[in-house]
């Protein structure tokens, strides 16, 4: 199961176990299949 999320023009995969960062309120956005994706968002 992958997850593509687009942010500053690159659309890296995202596998699971990845991590990534984005600034708050950063546009991005997120494709994925049919799967079920789940993420963990954390702030601070």
């Amino acid at each position: 199961m992958k997850i593509h999320i687009c942010a500053d023009g690159a659309e890296p995969v995202r596998w699971p176990g990845d991590t990534f960062h984005l600034a708050a309120d950063a546009p991005h956005t997120e494709r994925y299949g049919p799967q079920v994706v789940q993420h963990l968002v954390a702030r601070r």
